[in-house]
């Protein structure tokens, strides 16, 4: 599934709503917090997405860009990485270069499954909404910034 614009702002909507939704009916101390959370969360999810998306050149600086395994040129951007997938076969980046398809390294997997897994394991193991909570808001921007900086690209031909 490629990303687009649409499905974006219908997360981030749906995110926000939900957060709102479980503020206005919490009736223990845990919930509001957790509803906070994940006002919170929706907002930087939203922050960091905006960015991404219309922030070309400061983009480009903060996150860098890698080259090519073909032609060797600087070119793919983090937005170019994200429009890649590791295995489907109609989902992969092509360089503007030389028009070579690219996926993404396997390491990808490894490191979004560890951003995904390592709230819930403060969750489960401190029983702690509130460090779940931190523990996202934390992960998701540096999990970006090393996805973006560490994550190789693999050239799977023409």
């Amino acid at each position: 599934m490629k990303p687009s614009r649409i499905f974006f702002f219908a997360l981030f909507m749906s995110w926000f709503a939900f957060g709102c939704v479980i503020i206005k009916d919490s009736i223990y101390n845990d919930g509001f917090i957790l509803g906070v959370g994940v006002l919170l969360s929706s907002i930087e999810f939203f922050a960091i997405g905006i960015f991404i998306i219309f922030g070309n050149k400061s983009r480009d600086n903060v996150f860098g860009l890698e080259s090519c395994p073909s032609c060797m040129i600087n070119s793919i951007s983090i937005k170019d990485k994200l429009k890649s997938a590791y295995n489907e076969q109609t989902s992969y980046s092509f360089c503007p270069q030389c028009n070579s398809k690219l996926k993404l390294h396997v390491s990808y997997f490894v490191l979004m499954f560890s951003i995904v897994i390592l709230p819930i394991m403060m969750l489960v193991v401190f029983d702690s909404v509130l460090l779940m909570m931190f523990t996202f808001l934390i992960v998701m921007p540096i999990g970006l910034w090393i996805y973006a900086k560490y994550i190789p690209l693999v050239e799977v031909g023409n």
